[in-house]
C-alpha cells in the first residue's frame, strides 16, 4: 500500500481549494494535535515561521489587535474580528496567519476575520 495515500486519507485539509478565497488564519483540527510553528505571511505571501515555544505572551484588545510577544521578537496583527483568533492561538492550533491583499484575494464576507496589517519587530 502506498504511504502517501494513507497520509492523504487521514489528513485534515486546512485551506480552501480556491486560491482567491481569503482566510486570515488556518487551524489544524485534529484532536490533541498542537502546531510547532506559526507561518506568518505578509501581503505578498512571503513567510516568517515562528516557534510557539518562543512566544511568551499574547496580548489582544477588542477584536482589532493581537500581539504575539516573543523572546526576541514581536508580531502585531491589526484588522477586524481578530477575537476569533484568540482561542486557537491559546490552544496552539494556528498553522498560519496572513495579511489581506486585494490583488491576491477576493474581499472576505462581513464578519470574517481580516488581517489588514502585520508588523514584525526583531
Amino acid at each position: 500500500m502506498n504511504r502517501s495515500n494513507i497520509f492523504e486519507q487521514y489528513a485534515t485539509k486546512t485551506e480552501d481549494e480556491d486560491p482567491r478565497h481569503y482566510k486570515a488564519f488556518g487551524t489544524y483540527q485534529a484532536s490533541g494535535h498542537r502546531e510547532l510553528y506559526i507561518d506568518v505571511r505578509d501581503k505578498n505571501g512571503d513567510g516568517y515561521l515562528v516557534s510557539y515555544s518562543y512566544i511568551t505572551r499574547i496580548k489582544y484588545t477588542t477584536d482589532r489587535l493581537v500581539s504575539l510577544v516573543g523572546t526576541d521578537f514581536g508580531i502585531t496583527l491589526e484588522g477586524q474580528h481578530l477575537n476569533k483568533l484568540i482561542e486557537p492561538l491559546h490552544d496552539e492550533k494556528v498553522r498560519y496567519v496572513q495579511e489581506f491583499n486585494s490583488n491576491r484575494f477576493d474581499t472576505p464576507e462581513d464578519g470574517e476575520a481580516v488581517i489588514e496589517k502585520i508588523t514584525i519587530t526583531e
